[in-house]
C-alpha cells in the first residue's frame, strides 16, 4: 500500500473529515439533480398534453411512458417529449403541432393503462389556445389566410387587413393551424423556426410571442383576440 493511500485511509477514518467529503459529495449531487428538476418545473408548464390528461404533476406521477398513446395517434399530433423539455417530462406524450393536429378521436384515452390521460366529452375538451407569433406571414402582408380557411371551429377570423384574429372561446387547441402553418417555409432564409400561429397550453406562464407583448391564456394581444 503506498503513502498515499494510507493517507487516504486514516482520513476516512476520522469522522469529521468523513462528514465533509460525504456532505461535499451531496452537495454536488444536489446541484446536478435539482439542475434538472429546476429545469423541468419550468420546461413542464409550456408542454401542450393530449386531450383528457390529467393535471401536470398528476399527469406525470401516472405516466410509465409506454408510448401507447403515440402510436395510436393516426394523426401523428402525439409525440414525445425529449431532454430540453425537462428531466421529469422525458419520454411523456406531448402534442406535435408540426407533425399533425389533433381531431379528439379518444384513441389516446382509450389506450392509457394507467389513467394519466382519461376520457374526454371531444365536445368541450380544451387542451391550449392558438395564438399569433411574429413570424405569421399575414402581419406585414396579409397574404396568407391558411389558419383562417382550415380550422375546423371557425375560432380563426380576418381583420380588415386580413390579419388572423383568434377567438379565445372557440379555439381549443386542436393544432390545425399550426399544423398548416407555412411561415417557417417561406420564411426559411430568416432562419425563422416558430411558426406564424401556434398552440400554447391553457395555463401557460407569461410568454413573448408578439414582439414585446407578453400575456397568458385567455389574455391574447389585440390582434389576436376578440
Amino acid at each position: 500500500m503506498t503513502k498515499c493511500q494510507q493517507k487516504t485511509r486514516q482520513s476516512l477514518k476520522d469522522p469529521a473529515r468523513r462528514d465533509l467529503i460525504a456532505g461535499a459529495a451531496g452537495a454536488v449531487g444536489l446541484v446536478v439533480f435539482g439542475g434538472f428538476i429546476g429545469h423541468s418545473t419550468v420546461s413542464e408548464a409550456s408542454l401542450v398534453r393530449p386531450p383528457g390528461s390529467r393535471p401536470e404533476a398528476e399527469f406525470l406521477a401516472r405516466c410509465i411512458r409506454c408510448d401507447r398513446c403515440r402510436s395510436v395517434c393516426h394523426t401523428n399530433a402525439v409525440g414525445i417529449a425529449h431532454f430540453e423539455t425537462g428531466f421529469l417530462a422525458m419520454r411523456t406524450p406531448v402534442m406535435t403541432f408540426h407533425l399533425g393536429h389533433c381531431d379528439f378521436c379518444k384513441k389516446c384515452a382509450e389506450v392509457c393503462p394507467t389513467g394519466a390521460i382519461e376520457d374526454f366529452a371531444p365536445e368541450t375538451v380544451r387542451i391550449g389556445i392558438a395564438v399569433v407569433t411574429e413570424s405569421c406571414i399575414a402581419l406585414r402582408t396579409g397574404a396568407c389566410t391558411k389558419c383562417y380557411e382550415a380550422c375546423p371551429y371557425d375560432a380563426v377570423t380576418l381583420d380588415a387587413r386580413r390579419r388572423p384574429i383568434v377567438d379565445s372561446l372557440k379555439c381549443n387547441g386542436c393544432g390545425m393551424c399550426e399544423y398548416i402553418c407555412p411561415s417557417n417555409i417561406f420564411q426559411a432564409y430568416q432562419g425563422k423556426r416558430v411558426r406564424g400561429i401556434i398552440v400554447r397550453p391553457l395555463e401557460a406562464p407569461k410568454v413573448k410571442v408578439l414582439g414585446a407583448v407578453s400575456y397568458t391564456h385567455m389574455t391574447l394581444p389585440t390582434i389576436c383576440s376578440v
